[in-house]
This record gives structure tokens, sequence and C-alpha cells, in this order.
């Protein structure tokens, strides 16, 4: 008896870490308030409100449609961006089920004259086109902290021992600050130096070559440098 009560506590308590770290799927569809037509390329942001922390991001198909997997038990919020259209903000409690469809996600039009709508917290990523843009205070940092600690808390960024920044496995050659490239185009010389608490915003931009390589970073400080 004693032995079989030992299997069953073992058991409980397995199953009970295994619900903890729950993998669980995220569906939704966003759509324009006005006349319930699906947004194709809107974004998705994924954020822990323990910590403001942004963990993914992604963008809707052409229906529409989003997934988010992997999504560990807890309490987030989510965001929706799309160009011309007033950011949609969600809450979202993961308890360990399987999958959670969310439903219709709805935006509004901002050339919409019915209501008066005040965005007041701006989404952490926006993607427009071939620019991926970063929302610097959604990235929280250690005081006196560089550009490059900001870089390193962005989803997709990668920042090597060197110096050398990435995006999605892609090299950085070019880091501009308020529209002039920094110094002699080295981007450590400016991810190293600048403090991250003068930074608005990231930008990561495309050349308009046939590549589509990525040409660099661009950044729009909160303070004249």
């Amino acid at each position: 008896m004693k032995r079989i009560l030992l299997i069953s506590l073992i058991f409980l308590l397995y199953s009970i870490k295994g619900s903890a770290q729950s993998n669980t799927v995220l569906t939704g569809n966003v759509k324009d308030t006005f006349n319930s037509h699906p947004l194709d390329g809107a974004t998705i942001s994924f954020i822990n409100i323990k910590d403001s922390s942004l963990l993914n991001f992604v963008r809707t198909d052409s229906t529409g449609n989003f997934i988010l997997k992997n999504v560990s038990q807890g309490k987030y919020r989510l965001s929706a961006s799309f160009t011309g259209f007033h950011t949609t903000w969600k809450n979202v409690e993961v308890i360990g089920e399987p999958s959670i469809n969310l439903g219709g996600i709805f935006m509004r039009d901002k050339t919409v004259l019915d209501e008066i709508v005040v965005d007041a917290e701006k989404p952490p990523v926006v993607v427009n086109g071939d620019t991926l843009e970063f929302n610097a205070g959604a990235f929280a940092t250690k005081p006196n902290a560089v550009v490059e600690d900001l870089l390193k808390k962005m989803p997709g960024v990668q920042v090597d021992k060197d110096g050398t920044i990435r995006v999605n496995g892609q090299r950085i050659n070019k880091v501009f600050v308020n529209g002039k490239e920094f110094f002699t185009g080295d981007p450590k010389i400016a991810t190293r130096n600048l403090p991250a608490d003068v930074v608005d915003k990231v930008q990561v931009l495309k050349s308009n070559l046939i590549s589509q390589n990525l040409q660099g970073l661009k950044m729009e400080t909160v303070k004249q440098l």
C-alpha cells in the first residue's frame, strides 16, 4: 500500500510540473471593425505582464489569421498593430490548455471619424513593408546600459561577442542615428557607446537591392545628441 501511494504522489507531482510548462497554441483573427474584412500583415506582439518583456511577434496571413506556438502558463498582453489603424490590446491568461482560440480581434481605421480613439500605449513591434520597428520603451534595461544591451533583448536580434549585430541571421553593416550614418559606419562604435535610455525606437532597414539583404539599423532618439 505504501509503495502504491508513493508512486501515486510521484505521478501527481510530475503532472503538476508538466502542466506548468505547458506549450499552449494561441490562434486568432484580425479584422477591420468597420467592414469585418481580414487584415493581411498585421503585427501581433505577445508580452509577459510580469516583467513587460516581449516574448514573440508574428504577422497575420492573407485571411487575417495568426498562430503563436509554445506559450507557457501565465498572464500576457497581446497587441495588434497595422499601418493606418489604431493599436488594439487584449489580455490573455494561459492556464495549461493545449490551445486557445482568441476569436476575432477588431481594429479601428484611423480615417473613420465616428469617434475619437487615443493610442496611449505604443505596440512593441511594428512591421511596415520591409521595415521592422521596435519601440525601445518596451524593453527594460539596467541603469547605464548601452544600445548593445537594448538590442540583445529584441526578438530575432543577435549580438555576437565581437559586437557584430545580426537580425534573423543576417549581418547589420550600418547604423543610422536620427537619419545620419554614425561615424565610419562601424555598428559597434554606436551600439557600445550610445546610452540605451536616449533611444526612442529602432528600425531594421532593408536595401532596395534584389538580394534584399539587411542594410542597417536606424535609431531615433528622444534627446538631441
